[in-house]
């Protein structure tokens, strides 16, 4: 079963430390939050290495992040971020439990001690990371759109 892209739109809030604001915001008041079925959450808390697939909400979901051209996840993944050990959240959680949408978290995570440090810089991010991560998302955007 294939889910259909009607709308795409990233919410850009900068906002992880207050509780998720934009997310929760979008999730609960924006006029279109009730056509949106599917949500793939793109995270940075890290510079370098792959993008990790570390919470995914179903088979459907799952199945289509098997299609891009590097994926990498783990349920390990997953049961460490749902345990609390990570003292962080995701606008995911927001999406998830408001609008009720299926859909998959996906971080970069490597060098995460400098995430939100001195040298959390653009200069440290390592080449290629961006593109693989852009190169991922594209192919699953694609597989997920075709009829």
């Amino acid at each position: 079963m294939r889910i259909r892209i009607k709308f795409f739109e990233k919410v850009f809030n900068h906002a992880e430390e207050s509780l998720q604001d934009a997310s929760h915001l979008f999730s609960t008041q924006h006029p279109i939050a009730s056509t949106v079925r599917a949500v793939i959450n793109l995270e940075a808390a890290g510079t370098t290495g792959r993008e990790i697939l570390f919470q995914a909400t179903s088979e459907e979901m799952i199945q289509a992040y098997s299609h891009v051209p590097r994926p990498f996840g783990t349920i390990f993944a997953n049961d460490i971020f749902s345990s609390g050990i990570i003292l962080s959240d995701t606008d995911f959680r927001q999406f998830e439990q408001y609008m009720n949408v299926t859909g998959l978290d996906i971080a970069i995570v490597g060098n995460s001690y400098l995430y939100h440090m001195r040298k959390d810089l653009v200069e440290n991010i390592q080449a290629g990371v961006a593109q693989n991560m852009a190169e991922n998302v594209l192919a699953l955007l694609h597989y997920l759109s075709e009829e």
